[in-house]
């Protein structure tokens, strides 16, 4: 978004068994070097769920730079549909939910009976449009077989054949390594109730489509209803202008901010489904001994990856508008950026497909207008009345937040 930033990085998140855990202090002592590096933008891929905000270490450190003029972008995160699980709320942090784009790696499943179903793979192999037999382990009604965990193809003659996978429990590449060990030929990863629309362009093993809940609903009825159910995976690459674009994704987290005084967040919405980014090791099938950095890219998704896309046109604004304060620049991005798709209908939420967004989810998208760098179309705040703002409801307390800060642990 921003080509010629520079960026300056601080590592507060620390490994600790399989999980990546940032403590507040190290939050807090990331957020004070930057504010002595007299940084611009602090874009912060992180969160720790709902907190009162005298609790929340970066609502702390990012007023203490938003004071300084910095502008504090963050993560909303990734826990939706459920209503009010947002994180970073804090009214004066550029929120940032996640949408999608209008681009997809088809893969398209095409069942015995006709009918065709477009889901998504950026495992993209060369494969023939022969009919395979279809395999489906929940037959039996289980959480390790509805989701194709480890074992779960047990008493199952997969090989050579299509499996049928639920989402959830394990990330979905892993239940293409179980098919793949069993013998299946390829699989279809079905997408829950509460996912919607919103499907996930992976590095999978063996062929694999990632369809919606409503293809999957359909997928499921034809097994049941076929007594020899067959189906194929052919592979069309990376199609662009996809309908319904761009839309709140499912796991976008929802507002309003219920424990700080019904703060309506997110404040914006960015791309964050299937974008490209770097990688640390190989994925994939095929890993490369001679060439270990041939295949170290995937497709991530995540408000983690919608922030720095909003944190770019901040800086992009800062540069035209050196001296416009926090409160105007997300101002400016708020009151400019887009609130249809581009078909002109308003932002769809993709839990359920087609209804627009919701005031939970706001529908605003940041796919930038020119408008932006010369809008006139701004509010502007200051730490006085952002102090005042917060008496009470919003901490809690019957003080205002400059006494919390102070109170605040260190």
């Amino acid at each position: 978004m921003a080509p010629r930033a520079h960026l300056a990085i601080y590592k507060v998140s620390f490994k600790k068994g399989k999980k990546s855990t940032a403590e507040s202090s190290d939050t807090l002592k990331g957020i004070d070097e930057a504010i002595r590096d007299h940084v611009d933008i602090l874009s912060m891929s992180l969160g720790s769920g709902p907190k009162p905000l005298y609790e929340d270490s970066i609502a702390i450190g990012s007023f203490a730079a938003m004071k300084t003029g910095i502008v504090p972008v963050a993560a909303a995160g990734n826990n939706g549909t459920f209503k009010s699980m947002l994180s970073n709320d804090a009214p004066w942090i550029l929120t940032v939910g996640a949408s999608t784009t209008d681009r997809r790696m088809r893969a398209v499943v095409k069942l015995g009976n006709g009918e065709k179903y477009y889901g998504e793979s950026a495992y993209q192999p060369d494969t023939s449009d022969t009919q395979l037999p279809l395999v489906y382990p929940g037959v039996k009604k289980t959480q390790e077989t509805l989701s194709c965990q480890a074992g779960s193809m047990q008493g199952f003659d997969v090989k050579g054949k299509i499996v049928l996978c639920g989402t959830g429990h394990t990330d979905n590449t892993e239940k293409g390594e179980v098919v793949k060990k069993a013998g299946g030929a390829g699989m279809i990863v079905m997408n829950q109730p509460w996912q919607g629309n919103t499907t996930n362009a992976d590095a999978h093993v063996i062929p694999t489509s990632h369809v919606s809940f409503k293809d999957a609903w359909d997928i499921l009825t034809y097994f049941e209803s076929t007594a020899n159910p067959t189906a194929s995976i052919t592979f069309e690459g990376t199609k662009v202008v996809a309908p319904l674009s761009p839309a709140v994704s499912d796991f976008s987290s929802r507002g309003p901010s219920l424990i700080n005084g019904g703060i309506i967040k997110p404040d914006i919405v960015a791309p964050r489904v299937n974008v490209l980014a770097a990688w640390p090791f190989q994925l994939g099938p095929n890993p490369s001994p001679t060439t270990p950095t041939s295949k170290t890219f995937r497709f991530a998704s995540g408000t983690s990856m919608a922030t720095p896309h909003v944190a770019g046109i901040v800086a992009l604004l800062k540069n035209s508008h050196p001296k416009r304060s926090p409160a105007a620049i997300k101002s400016a991005l708020m009151t400019t950026a887009y609130v249809k798709d581009r078909e002109g209908k308003p932002i769809a939420d993709q839990a359920d497909g087609v209804a627009p967004h919701s005031p939970w989810a706001p529908g605003i998208s940041t796919q930038w207008q020119p408008m932006i760098l010369a809008s006139s179309m701004i509010s502007n705040t200051t730490t006085m009345s952002t102090t005042c703002v917060a008496l009470d409801t919003l901490t809690n307390k019957s003080q205002p937040l400059s006494a919390a800060l102070n109170s605040a642990p260190r």
